[in-house]
C-alpha cells in the first residue's frame, strides 16, 4: 500500500511540475536609452532606473560605455557623460549605486591639484557656503543655488536636502577660478565640476562639465612613449616618479614600492620641499604633491613668491633634496 501511495504522489508531482513549466514566463525586453550617434545603451536591467530617478540627462548625460564588469573590483559599472555609476549590491538603497569621484580624478588628470585654488582655505567673508571638511567656500550665488537645489532623490522630505546634494556632488575641493583650458569660471567638487556660462539663458548658466566623457577619452588616448613629469600625486597615493623630474610638496620616498619610506619634509608649513629625482623613486604623499620638469631655481623662486606653498607670503625656506 505504501508503494502505491508513493507512486501516486510521484506521478502527481511530475504532473504539477509539467503544468508549472507550461505556464507563460514573463520575459519582458529591458527598456533602454541609447546615446545619439553611438551604440552605447543603458537599460532597466542595469543603471537606467537609477539614472532616471536621480536627474537623468541634465545631471548625468548620455551613457558613454555599455554596462561593464570589472573583474578586479568584482562589480559592474557604467560611464555617462558626467559620471561613473558603480554597483554595490551589498549596500542598502540608496547606496547600492555609488558615484565616482570624477571631480577629483579630473583635477588630478589635468595637474590642477597643486594650484593655489585647490589648497585648503579659511572661511571667507563673502562665503555663501563654507565646508570645513575640505576647507573650501562657495562664493558665487549661482553655484550655491545649483548645489543646494540638485541632489540624489532619497525621499527624506519634499525638495532637496543637504545629504542629497552632498551625495550627488560631494564637497568642494577648490575655490572658484578661471580655468585656463576653457576660459570659464569653474569650481571643482569631489564628484562634479561646475562651469559658469554667462552667455546662456539663466536656467542654463551653470552647467556640469562632461568629466565622464573626458575620462573615457583619456582612457582610449594613445599612451605617450616617454613618461611625463607633469602630474599630481594625490594625498595617500604611492606612485613611481621617473628620473629627471622634480617633486614639489611634502613626500616620503623609497627605492622600491614596498618601502621603507624616508620622510623628507619639515612639519613647518612655511618650509617648502623640492626633490630632484636623479633615479626613479617610489613616492608616498601625505598631502598633495606635484611632479614637474624644468629649472630648479625658477621653481624655488616661485615657491618663495606670494602664493607659493599655498601661503599669502610664500615659503620662507625651500629645502632641496637630491635622490
Amino acid at each position: 500500500m505504501r508503494t502505491v501511495i508513493s507512486r501516486v504522489l510521484t506521478i502527481m508531482a511530475i504532473l504539477a511540475t509539467t503544468a508549472l513549466a507550461a505556464l507563460p514566463v514573463s520575459a519582458e525586453e529591458p527598456r533602454c536609452i541609447e546615446t545619439p550617434g553611438l551604440e552605447y545603451k543603458m537599460c532597466t536591467d542595469g543603471f537606467l532606473g537609477y539614472w532616471e530617478a536621480h536627474g537623468g540627462l541634465s545631471v548625468f548625460g548620455y551613457p558613454m560605455s555599455d554596462l561593464t564588469w570589472d573583474e578586479s573590483a568584482g562589480r559592474s559599472f557604467q560611464w555617462t557623460e558626467r559620471q561613473r555609476f558603480e554597483a554595490w549590491p551589498e549596500n542598502q538603497p540608496p547606496y547600492h549605486v555609488l558615484l565616482g569621484l570624477l571631480g577629483v580624478e579630473d583635477a588630478k588628470a589635468r595637474g590642477y591639484m597643486s594650484r593655489a585654488e585647490f589648497q585648503k582655505s579659511t572661511q571667507r567673508n563673502d562665503a555663501l557656503m563654507w565646508f570645513p571638511e575640505t576647507g573650501h567656500n562657495i562664493t558665487r550665488e549661482l553655484f550655491a543655488e545649483y548645489w543646494e537645489n540638485h541632489g540624489l532623490s532619497f525621499d527624506y522630505v519634499d525638495g532637496v536636502v543637504f545629504e542629497e546634494s552632498l551625495a550627488l556632488f560631494g564637497y568642494p575641493i577648490s575655490e572658484e577660478f578661471t580655468d585656463p583650458e576653457t576660459g570659464l569660471i569653474t569650481q571643482y567638487f569631489q564628484r562634479a565640476v561646475f562651469e559658469y556660462h554667462p552667455g546662456n539663458s539663466p536656467e542654463w548658466q551653470v552647467l556640469l562639465r562632461r568629466v565622464g566623457a573626458d575620462a573615457v577619452a583619456r582612457q582610449i588616448a594613445p599612451t605617450p612613449a616617454n613618461p611625463s613629469c607633469d602630474s599630481t600625486i594625490l594625498s595617500g597615493d604611492v606612485v613611481q616618479v621617473p628620473a629627471g623630474c622634480l617633486i614639489i610638496g611634502d613626500v616620503e620616498i623609497s627605492g622600491n614600492q614596498a618601502g621603507p619610506f624616508e620622510v623628507l619634509y619639515d612639519d613647518k608649513q612655511e618650509v617648502g620641499l623640492l626633490v630632484i629625482v636623479q633615479n626613479a623613486l617610489w613616492v608616498k604623499a601625505p598631502w598633495n604633491a606635484t611632479v614637474v620638469s624644468g629649472n630648479v631655481d625658477d621653481y624655488v623662486a616661485s615657491m618663495k613668491s606670494p602664493g607659493g606653498c599655498g601661503l599669502p607670503t610664500g615659503c620662507m625656506e625651500v629645502t632641496i633634496v637630491i635622490r
